[in-house]
């Protein structure tokens, strides 16, 4: 039972990671109608410049861990902001006029931000984040379980932040535009909607969410490695996929299932074939799920 929590803790964290990046990249697909890499790029660098900024505080020792991690989520903001503005200023990003510009672009993006990862390794930059002591769940003879402390952190920011994302895209002016844009964006541009300026916005809050995604996933993993950032990118466009490409609520439950799928099968299986069963279940949903559902609903009509 109590690895069970803990598991379940770890699962949790990690799904709410990659449910905002999934978010992240399923609103840029809704208003360009294509993939993008860039996201996985951002992200990488979100958490590179945290790690970076998080480090610079632990000489100062473990009083200062709350502002050294305050420090690093601001400089990921900043990040996220930074790369949402050049992608809208050197890259066109309307990709149904554009044709393969963007995803050169941004596979271009994800590649340097790899290489930036390999170059501070080859150089030995220490990357330290500042240790903060875990939660002790104990109750005599029933369980006993150590959860890190800034795991229910990392899930109340995500859902917080899934939160006002929704909320915006349901309930607000900008929403509807987005929303008039992803389903017919020449018929929004003939009524009047300004589409360029809606995709500029659309990336710009992508890129923020991407940045703050990768400040999550080093908050909770601690500094990436080439290996770790890879596998990371790969699950958070699997949750995207499993999700449906532009649907920012089945982006979220897929960056869920995938998460929880991933730390479960870590945990109880090893690592070694993780990133194949998470494939392999996605894959099986994608593939026989909706034919099944649609035969129920043929036999309900009959």
């Amino acid at each position: 039972m109590d690895f069970f929590i803990e598991t379940l803790a770890a699962g949790l964290t990690l799904g709410a990671i990659y449910a905002l990046a999934a978010m992240a990249i399923s609103l840029v697909y809704g208003v360009t109608g294509g993939f993008s890499f860039a996201n996985g790029g951002i992200c990488l660098l979100g958490a590179l410049v945290s790690a970076l900024i998080a480090s610079s505080f632990a000489p100062l020792g473990p009083v200062f861990a709350p502002l050294a991690l305050l420090m690093s989520l601001l400089a990921a903001i900043a990040v996220g902001v930074a790369a949402g503005w050049v992608l809208n200023h050197n890259f066109t990003l309307q990709s149904r006029r554009s044709g393969v510009l963007p995803l050169i672009a941004s596979a271009g993006l994800l590649m340097s931000a790899i290489g930036l990862l390999q170059l501070i390794q080859q150089l030995d930059v220490p990357l330290h984040i500042p240790a903060v002591q875990p939660v002790v769940l104990f109750v005599p003879g029933v369980l006993s379980v150590r959860i890190a402390a800034l795991q229910p952190v990392i899930i109340a920011l995500g859902v917080a932040i899934m939160g006002v994302v929704a909320y915006v895209m349901r309930r607000t002016h900008f929403g509807l535009l987005q929303r008039a844009v992803a389903q017919d964006a020449p018929m929004a541009e003939l009524l009047g909607v300004d589409t360029a300026r809606v995709v500029s916005f659309c990336v710009l809050i992508s890129s923020v969410l991407t940045a703050v995604a990768g400040w999550m996933l080093t908050a909770a993993e601690g500094p990436l490695t080439t290996d770790s950032s890879l596998s990371a990118v790969i699950y958070m466009l699997f949750a995207a996929l499993l999700g449906g490409p532009g649907s920012l609520k089945g982006s979220a439950a897929g960056g869920l299932v995938v998460g929880i799928g991933q730390v479960f099968w870590s945990g109880y299986f090893g690592q070694s074939y993780a990133v194949l069963a998470v494939f392999c279940g996605i894959f099986f949903v994608v593939r026989f799920l909706p034919e099944a559902t649609a035969q129920r609903s043929v036999v309900k009509e009959l």
